[in-house]
């Protein structure tokens, strides 16, 4: 009969027990204590009372007005069964420094150490479980007390959960958070080391280079991922780990935005200016407390729109993967996928749910992977079309400097200058030795100091004065010695400029320019050939010009563009390189 009593005294008092509002049960299934408003909450070494029925956000907004030492208490119930099971464990999540958490006045863990200054506080494991012996429950009322200290940092007093359950659940949940990220993580990893080769094999191109940074900065995210749901990481180091994963996000999107603007071809201050809108959003975003991945994410939709509307290359592709972005995003932050029964069928697509931002920017990875394959196709075809073409181009140039009548006109000169001027004559002779011996030395070569160029060119119009009587000049405006180009493209200028826009002994001067900013170098070289033969002021694209396009597209691959036209004051060849 006494047992019976007690037993009923036990129901009642447990009933009693339920009936507080706001106080969790704990019946065998997960239950975070922090979601309910039942905690007490103490500062100081005196334990000095701050307020009570305090949720997670209650805890925090009074924890990080002050630096010091805290106690909590949350209270919660327990039945008889559950009071002797062996498989209750506490699992303490947050960005607190250092805690120390007992279970009925008994000493559970500690993690770190809590100090009472800044020097003496140590920091502890984001995750931390412990198993909860079953003896220290009893039914009824059981008390978890966390005392911890916040001097470090401040703001830092979050409590992510204070769970209890059985572990079978908390490594459930460790195997759905970490999946995805490990998965993701040797994505990202191979992106990584695809575009840095991509970056030193193609000529060191920018956008290989931003598009390594964007996948260095997904890879370290999903690492840091899989080792806070493995209890591998601290609370903070030199950063907290909240912190640190916005820091992550931040250049993630600022590595996307960089991306697309090398990608479409922005240069100098067209860049600044998105950098611009992007720090300006952000900042807007982190005052206001705005979801920054949907606005900056929705910032990458305003850019591919504008690269479309500019006709820059693949916007079309990138518009389409911006706003696929930002609507997976959307989904994301707004958790619309959570309440789908579906998404907890199995826990490989629960885990990549979870990270279906992150799996966008994975599919990302990929999309770049095929459009870089697919340019560097279309680059090694035009390449070597260009080779091709060059090798017969240089062949016909050198057949036109030793054909039958350019040496014989040549000759013919020699033979009258020897009769009148043995002196004009030694002078036609080194310079036809000397252009031929350039001739033969350059031409092989991808490149050649700009000066050999020159002296080839005034080597050439000595030869054609003589031979014309007739004055012919080489002029250089902001040249320096230390520069290199592909052999001949002067030359084969010079030569078309001579053959087309001068007759008798009309005097020729020939100018050769630089111009150098901080996008491209642009060298015109003009002549002031007479009226009659810049009448067709049209772009000319005879066989001269293809030679002068083949060796650019073989120097400097799909950055140069050659040009030439007239106008009343002479003939103009313009060659434009843009600078990476």
């Amino acid at each position: 009969m006494k047992t019976i009593f007690s037993f009923f005294l036990c129901c009642l008092t447990l009933s009693q027990v339920l009936a507080v509002e706001g106080l969790p049960e704990y019946s065998g299934k997960t239950i975070d204590l922090t979601t309910y408003p039942a905690a007490k909450l103490f500062k100081g070494a005196k334990e000095l009372k701050v307020a009570d029925n305090l949720d997670v956000k209650g805890i925090y907004s009074r924890v990080s007005q002050e630096k010091t030492s805290w106690y909590l208490e949350i209270d919660f119930a327990i039945n008889r069964q559950k009071a002797l099971s062996q498989d209750t464990w506490l699992q303490l999540r947050s960005n607190v420094i250092a805690a120390s958490i007992s279970i009925n006045g008994q000493l559970l863990f500690e993690n770190g150490q809590v100090g009472a200054s800044q020097t003496s506080e140590l920091a502890g494991k984001s995750l931390v479980r412990q198993s909860i012996p079953g003896k220290w429950l009893k039914p009824g009322i059981n008390t978890v007390q966390v005392n911890f200290s916040n001097f470090s940092h401040q703001n830092g007093a979050i409590f992510r959960d204070i769970s209890l359950g059985p572990l079978s659940d908390f490594q459930q949940q460790s195997l759905i958070m970490s999946t995805a990220p490990l998965v993701l993580s040797g994505v990202f990893l191979f992106a990584v080391i695809a575009n840095l080769g991509f970056y030193l094999a193609l000529g060191k191109n920018a956008v290989f280079a931003a598009l390594a940074l964007l996948f260095t900065s997904c890879f370290t995210l999903m690492i840091n991922d899989a080792l806070y749901w493995n209890g591998l990481t601290s609370t903070v180091n030199r950063l907290d780990n909240t912190t640190l994963i916005s820091l992550i996000e931040y250049l993630i999107f600022a590595s996307l935005m960089l991306v697309l603007c090398l990608h479409f071809n922005f240069r100098g201050k067209s860049i600044a200016f998105w950098f611009a809108l992007y720090v300006t959003l952000a900042l807007v975003c982190y005052l206001l407390i705005l979801s920054k991945t949907i606005f900056l994410s929705a910032l990458l939709i305003v850019l591919s729109a504008y690269a479309r509307k500019h006709q820059c290359k693949d916007s079309d592709v990138m518009l389409g993967f911006s706003i696929f972005l930002t609507s997976v995003v959307f989904i994301d932050q707004t958790n619309l996928l959570d309440d789908q029964q579906w998404v907890y069928s199995n826990f490989i697509l629960t885990s990549f749910v979870y990270k279906v931002d992150n799996l966008a920017i994975a599919l990302f990875a990929l999309l770049m992977i095929v459009i870089t394959s697919r340019r560097i196709l279309r680059n090694s075809v035009s390449l070597h079309k260009a080779r091709l073409e060059l090798e017969q181009l240089e062949f016909q140039f050198v057949q036109k400097h030793i054909q039958p009548h350019f040496l014989m006109n040549t000759l013919m000169s020699l033979q009258q200058l020897i009769k009148k001027d043995q002196s004009m004559a030694a002078e036609l002779i080194d310079a036809l030795s000397e252009e031929f011996y350039l001739m033969t030395q350059m031409i092989k070569k991808p490149e050649v100091p700009i000066e050999q160029e020159i002296q080839m060119c005034r080597h050439y119009l000595k030869i054609m004065s003589l031979q014309h009587k007739a004055i012919y000049q080489f002029d250089v405006k902001g040249i320096s010695g230390d520069e290199t180009i592909p052999p001949a493209i002067f030359h084969t200028i010079v030569e078309n400029g001579l053959t087309h826009g001068f007759t008798g002994s009309q005097q020729a001067i020939f100018t050769l320019s630089k111009e150098e900013t901080s996008e491209k170098c642009i060298y015109k070289l003009s002549n002031n050939g007479h009226q009659r033969s810049i009448a067709n002021s049209k772009p000319t694209t005879g066989s001269g010009i293809k030679y002068i396009q083949s060796r650019l597209q073989q120097w400097h691959p799909f950055t140069s563009k050659v040009s030439s036209y007239g106008d009343g004051q002479g003939w103009h060849t313009v060659i434009e390189l843009k600078l990476s």
